[in-house]
């Protein structure tokens, strides 16, 4: 028998208590963000980095991903944080986070952000200047709530990277409660409403990147990954909760284009807001039950990806922004071909740009690979 078998069979015990579908979870959220963004790029109402014409099938999409999207993510940090706790101090993972968060946010304010910004100047202005006129601009100018649209400063898709740092600072108190217990939370069904009627009330009148909406998100997954109950309850409704999750979403997807526009102060708003609500906590504990009705094995595409999920997400979005500049400028056909096109050039350009880092030592750190 091989060394390579050797290993694979000590480690055998080893994974059988890994959660593989959370893993797998987060690559597939990933790889949804190259849809979710080259939409973005079409729709009705919202500015974006690059912009084509306006259409509605594109802005339908996207609506329909906002209100759950990347609370997926912040739920898997949130439980995905106490299994790494079994494996370090407090200290330690503290200082994970500032090397694997605030590292890699540093240097891509300094460097992968300005890149987006000048395709940002060219579409938007017809940029013509060099680097250095890039860098004033971005730097000096911020005059849309930091979102970059105009080419200034924001920290463009990286602000999930300092949220993540700044709500595990936060819910500091909630991890050490957690080390310091032995029991686990028991809950009932029930919770599944309490938990969205929290969500409404924290969050109303917000926007979707609502930082309390993530906080809740984050420590519910640091109280509940001990939870049999919960993970019991999940998988137990999948069907039910994915499918409620799916047609409100649908819905919101034509909602949020009047909801946008509307007062948060009249009972129309409420009731939207309710109902976005639901689509939110329902999508969230649907896709974590059907991942672990579906998705608990590995295989080495998904090992793959996995190991390359964060650096995947760290280079999406300059590669995204500069194809659709280019897609948006050369290629004449219908918004549905732009967006293929889009989609599989930054796929295949950001895979081949993880790759190449990886041969970089001082990159690869940035890039969280070991």
């Amino acid at each position: 028998m091989n060394a390579q078998a050797d290993q694979i069979l000590s480690n055998a015990g080893l994974n059988k208590s890994r959660k593989f579908y959370l893993d797998n979870i987060r690559v597939f959220i990933i790889l949804g963000l190259f849809i979710a963004h080259s939409c973005e790029m079409y729709h009705l109402q919202d500015g974006f980095y690059i912009e084509g014409s306006k259409a509605f099938m594109p802005t339908f999409v996207y609506n329909s991903l906002r209100s759950w999207y990347m609370s997926v993510l912040f739920l898997i940090a949130g439980l995905t944080t106490m299994y790494s706790l079994k494996k370090r101090t407090i200290g330690q993972y503290y200082i994970e986070r500032f090397k694997r968060l605030l590292v890699p946010f540093g240097v891509g304010i300094m460097t992968i952000v300005p890149i987006q910004a000048y395709f940002v100047m060219k579409n938007h202005f017809d940029f013509n200047g060099n680097i250095l006129a890039v860098y004033k601009h971005f730097f000096t100018t911020c005059k849309d709530g930091f979102y970059g649209y105009d080419g200034g400063f924001t920290p463009a898709h990286l602000w999930f990277l300092i949220y993540l740092f700044a709500i595990s600072l936060i819910a500091y108190p909630v991890i050490r409660y957690k080390q310091k217990t032995t029991g686990s939370l028991h809950i009932k069904d029930s919770f599944l409403i309490w938990f969205t009627l929290l969500i409404y009330i924290i969050s109303y009148g917000q926007s979707d990147e609502s930082i309390v909406k993530y906080i809740a998100f984050f420590i519910a997954g640091l109280l509940l990954y001990d939870s049999a109950d919960f993970f019991a309850l999940t998988k137990k409704y999948n069907g039910v909760l994915f499918g409620i999750g799916i047609f409100s979403n649908l819905c919101m997807g034509f909602m949020l284009m009047k909801m946008d526009t509307m007062s948060v102060w009249i009972w129309q708003y409420a009731c939207m807001r309710l109902l976005w609500s639901a689509a939110c906590t329902t999508m969230v504990f649907g896709v974590i039950g059907m991942g672990q009705k579906y998705l608990n094995q590995t295989s080495h595409l998904m090992s793959w990806l996995s190991s390359r999920s964060f650096a995947i997400y760290y280079v999406h979005m300059p590669v995204l922004i500069a194809a659709g500049y280019f897609v948006m400028r050369y290629v004449q056909t219908y918004a549905f071909a732009k967006i293929c096109i889009m989609i599989s050039v930054s796929v295949v350009v950001t895979i081949f740009l993880v790759e190449l880092c990886r041969k970089i030592p001082g990159i690869r750190f940035v890039l969280g690979m070991k």
